[in-house]
């Protein structure tokens, strides 16, 4: 039985039916939009006309809200004429408007087979499959109309929109070339948002703001498009103009998802957020949508680094889901980010009562670290492998744990296991190569970081390493590792890699004893300070080719931004006493000795080059560099 109104889906009431069904036929009655064959059929004029009567009275019968009858209308005369696919896409529209999908889909799919090249047929299959979750088969019905009727627009819009929905941006983009905007305001308005939606999907999100705007142009009083143009600018990071757009959205609708945008855009910019976190937080929602709203929140609040207040929205998500998991993580999470490692600890726990996982294990060795409980939380990172030996980051964390306390065999140990097990990984083969340096086993760290330019190349994590290490370890720098660098500095446009060769052939040439080095090694340490001026590698290494070569004015130039750049060079304070002696200024000369002996005590007591590179690896595996904060992980 038909049911008089519908459940779901783009047209449910009375007159919006009545005007789908109008637009259809008008639709049909375009020329060439129609045929069986290569030529449009010519109906004989009273086929036609009784066809647009018997329409016009099932238009009728939907203005009185009969949906029945004017079913019956379409269903009476097509028993006659089962041929007719103007009236047979008709009944197909009344049956998908009264929620009858199969019937309309029988409609649909008969007039196909009675005119295959009807592109009304196509384009009213391709909306029920839509309205069906089959979007794949949709395109392919849009496809095949555009390519029978190409400069039809509307056809090419419905086309853009199936595409844009299957995330085929680019297509989509191609397929909404040239159509232009709709006349009618609503029309017009779908259009603008299909463009932005687009512009959004292919990565221009200033481009899809802009489309917004020109949207709400067209009714500025629309809440809705008020909150959508707010959004679209924040991800265009247009953060002003999005908090006023979504501050009116907000007070007009008091609906979450305009508060939580607006908050959103306030973090952005870095304004008072403070009353609408507020207004947020007082908010009186069903029960059923307190715990999506909470969470939702709190992890706004998180990624904007305000992990206290974050912490206490997931408090109050958990009054609503005390039973998951995965809240007590983010919790703990949030409390460990905030400075809150006891409570962290009681959080994480309660988590792990619930369900324990790897990178719950590997949160609580965190939260273990800070507290200072380094043995425990060695043995949080190894449960973290246990429950998930497939996965290298909790290997790493171990490894970077024994690290930290100076445990190098060990450390050594593990990454030499966790090499093994993950042979394309090259941060394991950076951090196998760093703990070698530490161990002062040269050849068997440039080795390792050789190995992991070959998984990763062109890494600066490991051109970093690979170039630093070598001016730091006592022996003679690696042949291949320089040629390795400097082929890569030759072949592209980044400094590090210049800087480093430059500066390790020097080397090479003092440590063979060479009278002075060559005029191609000082062009490129010069070009090489030129281009990266902060560089101290750079401006050290220019400083003592100069001082090499007696020119002692300008090696006095760049060893004093050597040393304003790395202040406890114990070699370049010598370097500068030297000059200095050159130069006739023997006091100077005498207080840089001073400064050299100071300071070469210090490297000497405290090793402070390789504590120097050992907290950089550390923070690097550890710190802000690795990007955002591990997600729940229930």
């Amino acid at each position: 039985m038909l049911r008089k109104h519908s459940q779901t889906g783009p047209i449910g009431s009375r007159p919006q039916l009545l005007a789908s069904v109008a637009v259809l036929v008008l639709t049909l009655a375009r020329p060439g939009i129609t045929s069986a064959q290569d030529q449009p059929r010519v109906a004989q004029p009273t086929a036609q006309d009784v066809t647009s009567r018997v329409i016009a009275r099932a238009q009728e019968a939907l203005g009185r809200g009969d949906t029945a009858g004017a079913s019956r209308v379409l269903s009476d005369w097509l028993k006659g004429h089962p041929n007719d696919v103007t009236a047979r896409i008709a009944l197909g529209a009344v049956y998908q408007s009264s929620g009858d999908l199969g019937r309309a889909e029988t409609e649909f799919q008969s007039a196909c087979r009675e005119d295959p090249r009807s592109v009304d047929a196509l384009v009213a299959l391709a909306s029920l499959r839509n309205r069906q979750g089959r979007p794949e088969e949709a395109e392919h019905l849009l496809a095949r109309a555009v390519e029978l009727q190409p400069s039809a627009p509307v056809v090419r819009l419905e086309w853009a929109g199936s595409l844009a929905r299957l995330h085929r941006y680019p297509e989509a983009a191609r397929a909404l070339a040239g159509v232009p905007a709709p006349g009618p305001v609503r029309q017009h308005i779908a259009y603008e948002r299909l463009k932005a939606s687009i512009d959004l999907g292919r990565g221009d999100p200033k481009a899809a703001a802009r489309d917004m705007e020109l949207t709400l142009k067209l009714a500025p009083g629309d809440p809705n498009l008020q909150l959508a143009t707010g959004i679209a600018e924040s991800e265009a990071g247009a953060w002003q103009e999005a908090i006023l757009h979504l501050q009116t959205a907000f007070r007009a609708t008091r609906t979450p998802v305009a508060g939580l945008a607006l908050l959103r855009a306030e973090l952005g910019a870095r304004a008072d957020h403070r009353g609408t976190l507020n207004e947020l937080r007082s908010l009186d929602l069903p029960t059923t949508e307190r715990l999506d709203f909470r969470v939702r929140l709190a992890e706004i609040l998180s990624r904007a680094g305000l992990h206290a207040d974050a912490a206490q929205a997931f408090r109050r998500a958990i009054e609503v889901g005390p039973e998951r998991p995965d809240l007590y993580f983010d919790l703990a999470l949030a409390q460990f980010q905030a400075g809150q490692a006891d409570a962290a600890l009681q959080s994480a726990e309660r988590s792990k009562s619930l369900g324990d996982t790897a990178a719950l294990e590997n949160l609580i060795g965190d939260i273990q670290e800070a507290r200072g409980d380094s043995l425990d939380a060695a043995h949080r990172y190894q449960a973290a492998i246990a429950l998930a030996p497939d996965q290298e980051q909790y290997r790493l964390a171990l490894g970077v744990e024994l690290l930290r306390h100076g445990t190098f065999e060990p450390a050594l140990a593990v990454f030499e296991q966790a090499a093994g097990a993950f042979p394309n990984s090259s941060r394991l083969r950076v951090s196998l190569g760093l703990t070698q340096y530490f161990l002062e086993r040269y050849p068997e760290a440039i080795k390792a970081l050789l190995e992991a330019w070959q998984i990763d190349p062109g890494s600066e994590l490991v051109l970093g390493y690979l170039g630093e290490i070598q001016l730091q370890q006592a022996v003679t720098p690696d042949p291949a590792a320089i040629g390795q660098i400097c082929r890569y500095a030759a072949n592209h446009s980044g400094t590090e890699a210049l800087v480093y060769c430059g500066a390790l052939r020097l080397r090479v040439e003092h440590d063979r004893g060479a009278v002075s080095p060559s005029a191609g090694i000082v062009e490129e340490l010069q070009r090489a300070a030129r281009l990266a001026p902060a560089n101290p590698t750079a401006r050290c290494a220019l400083g003592q080719a100069l001082e090499w070569t007696g020119q002692w004015r300008e090696a006095e130039r760049q060893t004093e931004q050597c040393l304003r750049l790395r202040p406890d060079s114990a070699e370049a304070h010598y370097r500068m006493a030297n000059i200095a002696r050159h130069l006739g200024e023997t006091e100077r000369a005498q207080q840089e000795i001073k400064l050299h002996d100071e300071a070469q005590r210090q490297l000497v007591e405290t090793n402070a080059l390789r504590d120097r590179t050992l907290q950089k690896f550390l923070y690097t595996m550890t710190g802000p560099s690795r990007g955002s904060p591990p997600s729940s992980p229930h």
